[in-house]
């Protein structure tokens, strides 16, 4: 039986004078939710911490979802889940919306288990 969690890679890429650094850090949802719980806060604290030892760095949020989802609603949850993630950092942890870039990207299968 597979889990009901689906992921949002959060931070793909860490973007820097031209350099790509990975961090790493992935922000999990229930299956086809784009709400953040309360258990994955822990996690995006960590990338606002990142970014506040590192003020010239910006990010890639991108959202995933999983292959189970219906097609017609696998780019608005993609989207919203980056978007959601991204409003999180800036009202949350104040960090400046220009460092922060959030990308619907797809289907990811990495994940389902």
């Amino acid at each position: 039986m597979k889990k009901i969690i689906r992921t949002l890679v959060v931070v793909m890429t860490a973007l820097a004078a031209g350099a790509q650094t990975p961090l790493n850090k992935t922000v999990r949802f229930q299956k086809d939710s784009v709400n953040i719980s309360e258990s994955q806060e822990l996690i995006i604290a960590n990338i606002a911490e990142y970014l506040g030892n590192n003020p010239g760095k910006t990010i890639i949020i991108g959202g995933y979802t999983s292959a189970e989802t219906p097609a017609s609603r696998v780019n608005a949850i993609c989207e919203e889940r980056a978007a959601n993630v991204k409003k999180y950092l800036e009202e949350r942890h104040h960090i400046p919306a220009e460092r922060l870039v959030a990308v619907g990207v797809g289907v990811s299968t990495r994940y389902d288990t």
